[in-house]
């Protein structure tokens, strides 16, 4: 998209930091991420947030995140972004992945850009669960929100596909569960304005050379779709953008109209959603399938496409059960009184290694988590320990200190009580499912559990003020849905 007159900075910060406010009025967070290729949108953005960081009230994290699917692909891109945003103050990771790998391991995931966009985002989420951040910002442009709306235009979409990309969403891995929220500041600004942007500050990029690969589906619309299209029609992009604005207020109306009319759906559990069919059929005929799409995304996060909505709609209208095959092993059943939507669960990753020794100080990585032991002559002041740190009396501490897994009989010293209590039981009342448990790690002092990791804390070695000083215990779990079950068990008990 071209773009006489580009904005100046002034207009960019302003749009930025309205996205960022409003982002966290939606979803209050300490923590921003902000995801980083190097190409000239997202290093824009990167420059924008970082000249706004003392009018914003959280702190800036860049993640970068190299797919594995260039030979090459990275250093020089990874680079880029570290220095830039070490220059700018900004702490910033480099996540590696492999998308073939994935795409190997996932078959119902067709594409390799679907690939690359699932390992991608789901690195964002496994980021933001280590850091306690809700929230990333991307830097889609007006040009991508152009090319999106046309893609689902021609894939057979309704009216949600129309709107395209929101300022803000929220993302959730089909597989895993885990999720996050996704931040667009730069939706109304087109690419000429970003790059721009960047030779006004001298600001180095990368362009990512298989952009220019006609084998994606979004490169052929770029570059050969939409110019045949603005030959004929001129006003095209922002026609297409008005077109996605107005389908975003339509669209926000059906949903009000469709949560007003259709009683709430029930999760029996988080992969199981069900909802009553009479009140569905119930529905004018313009909010059924709408309804049916809602109840997809709800469960799938994605918009299902026309093939997928006619037969979701045909199981609806039948006298007799129907069992409908959805995206990514996910399934749709009806009966004479409900239509139930069905996700395959998350599976866990295999068993971890029986056990490995922490020395003091020290780290070890366990199943994907990250355990630290340090030594402290006293307790942090003002610092109360929660779901991932625990504090013991050095000197009663009995060592070698190990992580290890759970075994059977192993049993735990807990305060207010007598006697110990089985693990198997601290787990089964914390309402860890059984699949999850033996990738939660024991944290064992000589023969004695110390601490079941962002569990419980065992009673034994408790502080006690001796002059022996402090081991403080840090875990942070790999995994974004273990993560989430524990801090639910965590607030269920307070």
């Amino acid at each position: 998209m071209t773009s006489r007159n580009s904005r100046s900075d002034r207009q960019l910060l302003s749009l930025v930091r309205k996205g960022v406010l409003a982002s966290v009025a939606n979803a209050p967070s300490e923590v921003l991420l902000t995801g980083v290729s190097g190409g000239p949108d997202s290093i824009c953005l990167l420059h924008l947030l970082s000249r706004l960081q003392g009018t914003l009230p959280c702190s800036l994290h860049v993640v970068h995140v190299q797919h594995g699917l260039r030979p090459g692909e990275g250093p020089e891109e990874a680079a880029l972004v570290t220095h830039l945003s070490r220059s700018l103050g900004i702490e910033c990771s480099v996540e590696g992945c492999d998308t073939e790998d994935y795409r190997r391991r996932h078959p119902a995931v067709t594409s390799i850009e679907a690939a690359a966009r699932l390992v991608r985002y789901g690195c964002f989420c496994q980021r933001a669960a280590s850091l306690g951040a809700t929230t990333i910002a991307v830097a889609h442009t007006a040009d991508d929100q152009v090319e999106t709306v046309l893609m689902h235009l021609f894939r057979g979409s309704g009216i949600t596909g129309l709107g395209g990309m929101r300022l803000l969403s929220r993302w959730e891995d089909p597989v895993s569960g885990a999720a996050i929220n996704v931040l667009r500041p730069l939706l109304g600004v087109t690419k000429a304005d970003t790059l721009a942007y960047c030779a006004r500050h001298g600001l180095e990029f990368r362009n990512d050379p298989s952009n220019d690969s006609l084998h994606f589906d979004r490169n052929r619309m770029r570059r050969q779709v939409l110019p045949a299209i603005r030959s004929v029609y001129p006003g095209a992009d922002a026609a297409v953008l008005r077109l996605a604005a107005a389908s975003q207020t339509h669209d926000d109306f059906i949903r009000a109209e469709v949560e007003r009319l259709l009683p709430p759906a029930s999760r029996v559990e988080p992969e199981v959603l069900t909802v009553s069919r009479r009140a569905v059929l119930h529905l004018p005929d313009a909010l059924r399938s709408h309804a049916l799409r809602r109840l997809y995304n709800d469960l799938l996060q994605g918009i299902p496409d026309s093939r997928t909505l006619d037969l979701m709609m045909h199981a609806l209208q039948s006298e007799s059960p129907r069992h409908v095959d959805l995206p990514r092993g996910a399934s749709m059943e009806t009966s004479q009184d409900s239509v139930t939507f069905r996700r395959r669960p998350a599976e866990p990753p295999p068993p971890p290694d029986p056990h490995v020794v922490l020395t003091t100080p020290g780290e070890v990585r366990w199943a994907g988590w990250s355990i630290r032991v340090e030594h402290r002559e006293h307790p942090e002041p003002g610092v109360q320990p929660d779901n991932w740190t625990a504090e013991f009396d050095a000197a009663s501490t009995r060592l070698p200190l190990r992580v290890r897994q759970r075994l059977p009989g192993d049993r735990m010293t807990l305060s207010g009580m007598t006697g110990s209590k089985k693990i198997q039981d601290i787990l089964v009342d914390a309402r860890i499912p059984r699949r999850w448990r033996d990738l939660i790690p024991l944290v064992v002092g000589g023969n004695e559990v110390l601490w079941v990791a962002g569990v419980r804390p065992s009673a034994h070695a408790r502080l006690t003020g001796s002059l022996g000083g402090v081991l403080r215990f840090t875990a942070l779990p790999g995994d974004p849905v273990l993560a989430e079950l524990i801090a639910d068990s965590r607030r269920r008990s307070l």
